[in-house]
């Protein structure tokens, strides 16, 4: 039979500590290895669930170590029949939504570095002679019609996500997710054709 090491046989092997214990630990006796190793077991979960919600790498780590900061100082409100892992993979969650409301909140809508040409691209005036120009206005007729609409309003009519989004009856975040979609969708089209 194989015998397979996972973190927890290792870690409870090396360090004497279960999930449970290293809570109290924690808790009862201010035990730094055990939050140290909590800390070390989790985060790259807490990472994993940033990572599936949010569109940039500073803010997947920033929200991840927001996640663990707010875990622990809320560790003594932890029930233990509960599973940790699925506690603290909630907290991310909402650590998650609570930064894209933050973002979103004021209109503001992150570009990645490799969109920065699409977003320029779009935000060249209407009557411009330059074929790059041209070509992004063609590409962004061929979206379809519901990120179309969001990218004219936010992008050529200067309209903030809160003001698209009481235009079109969409909630800010749909907007936004909407927005980010198309800018994936441009850049992908836009470097298919040759535009940089």
């Amino acid at each position: 039979m194989i015998s397979v090491l996972t973190f927890d046989s290792v870690s409870q092997a090396t360090f004497g500590y279960t999930d449970t214990s290293a809570i109290q630990g924690w808790l009862e006796h201010g035990d730094e290895a055990a939050a140290s190793w909590l800390f070390e077991k989790y985060l790259p979960l807490v990472r994993h669930v940033c990572a599936r919600r949010l569109p940039h790498l500073w803010l997947i780590e920033d929200s991840a170590q927001d996640s663990m900061s707010r875990a622990f100082q809320s560790l003594q409100r932890f029930d233990a029949s509960r599973c940790f892992s699925s506690w603290l993979t909630s907290i991310a969650a909402n650590v998650c939504v609570d930064k894209l409301r933050g973002l979103y909140r004021n209109g503001a809508v992150l570009v990645e570095d490799g969109d920065a040409y699409v977003q320029a691209l779009l935000e060249a005036p209407a009557e411009g002679v330059n074929e790059r120009i041209y070509a992004a206005r063609e590409l962004v007729e061929s979206l379809q019609t519901g990120f179309r609409q969001v990218v004219e309003l936010h992008y050529f009519d200067g309209l903030t996500a809160r003001e698209v989004a009481a235009r079109t009856g969409l909630t800010q975040a749909n907007v936004a997710i909407r927005l980010m979609r198309a800018r994936q969708c441009l850049a992908a089209r836009a470097s298919v054709l040759g535009l940089f």
